[in-house]
């Protein structure tokens, strides 16, 4: 009886430590699955310059994006393979929810609009003059010190980094041209 016991110990303690071994290897064995925001995403092989007089934070994150991804920037727009203009960046904030005890704000909603052109090195336009739309939820935590114009900016950051991979996806050399 007692040997019975000690044996179903024995194999209680494999099977705690052996359960979550089995489940790293069988995520691992799915091709697909990655930690939300990890992959920095396909590598790319063109060239590109970027015009971002009037949207700074997206045109930064552009940038940084085509960078990490492999793209050459270029400083002129006549030998790149891409020339990307984001005409303009505004950001809103917008209140969802207002506690009922305090009259404090619980809820809000940032929003990114950003307008965007492509041509390519012959002037063809890639991608027409359209807007990207973003938008993010948040809850505003009263209680910490931190949650100010720090997370605002932090929150702005990802929303133009969202943008940013948002323009790279619509770049395919081999996309059909839409016009002059």
């Amino acid at each position: 009886m007692e040997t019975n016991k000690h044996s179903r110990e024995i194999e209680m303690k494999y099977t705690s430590f052996l359960l979550p071994i089995l489940g790293a290897i069988i995520l691992s064995g799915c091709s697909d699955w990655h930690l939300r925001g990890v992959v920095d995403g396909e590598e790319v092989s063109f060239s590109a310059y970027v015009s971002f007089s009037r949207a700074n934070r997206v045109g930064r994150a552009v940038n940084n994006a085509l960078s990490s991804r492999g793209a050459v920037l270029l400083g002129s727009k006549s030998i790149a393979d891409f020339s990307i203009e984001i005409l303009n960046e505004r950001f809103e904030r917008r209140v969802l929810s207002i506690d009922p005890v305090s009259g404090k704000v619980r809820e809000l909603e940032l929003r990114l609009n950003c307008e965007i052109m492509v041509r390519d090195k012959e002037g063809l336009l890639i991608v027409p003059r359209q807007t990207l739309r973003l938008t993010r939820d948040y809850f505003f935590d009263e209680l910490s010190a931190e949650f100010t114009t720090n997370q605002r900016e932090i929150l702005e950051n990802d929303l133009a980094a969202d943008a940013a991979t948002s323009i790279i996806l619509r770049l395919d050399p081999k996309k059909k041209k839409v016009s002059k």
